[in-house]
């Protein structure tokens, strides 16, 4: 629909941007899926992007550091630390992910919080407002966590990140394109035994 409404056909994309998780494991897997399709067939490089990295360029926070949650079921929630960091223009803010991604339970979220960020830094935790269950997480913070909702499509975020990491040599071959997942599918775990 968006090609469509720019003009443009399929192979004059240049690169194939995706969302490549957490999130509902078959449809990472059928979007990372058809990514690797298109980037090979027209022989472009792909780029993987995290939700949870779309959610904090989305979210554009001035806080030192933020937390983007996705529900992971369960009573569990998908997050990711994120550090703020100056993208050299004034404009837009940047992020680092510092590999810290869990899978954690509200009432554990606050205590790693506290643990993993400095003191006298800011931080706000984002959730996307399609979910009630993740909005609903906001009481089990500490009172110095902001909290954000964030609404509408991540498909700007996703193409800016995927900008970003064109112009730092950082894209992937389709071959090297892979779901990010933080929790395997119960099949797959049930399955490796």
């Amino acid at each position: 629909k968006i090609l469509k409404q720019a003009g443009a056909q399929l192979s004059e994309v240049d690169i194939f941007a995706v969302a490549n998780g957490p999130g509902s494991f078959t449809g990472i897997r059928v979007g990372v899926a058809a990514a690797q399709g298109w980037a090979t067939a027209f022989g472009r490089p792909v780029c993987g992007v995290s939700v949870l990295h779309a959610m904090a360029e989305e979210a554009q926070s001035p806080a030192d550091w933020v937390v983007p949650v996705i529900d992971a079921h369960r009573g569990e929630f998908y997050a990711a630390l994120l550090e703020r960091v100056d993208s050299g223009t004034a404009a837009w803010n940047s992020y680092r992910e510092n590999g810290d991604r869990w899978v954690v339970k509200p009432e554990q979220l606050g205590a790693m919080l506290r643990e993993k960020i400095p003191t006298g830094r800011s931080v706000v935790c984002l959730a996307r407002d399609q979910k009630a269950s993740a909005r609903d997480l906001r009481a089990a913070l500490p009172s110095s966590v902001g909290f954000q909702i964030l609404t509408g499509s991540l498909l700007g975020a996703i193409a800016r990140i995927a900008l970003e990491a064109h112009a730092e040599g950082r894209l992937q071959s389709p071959a090297e394109l892979d779901a990010l997942y933080i929790r395997r599918p119960d099949a797959e775990a049930n399955w490796k035994g």
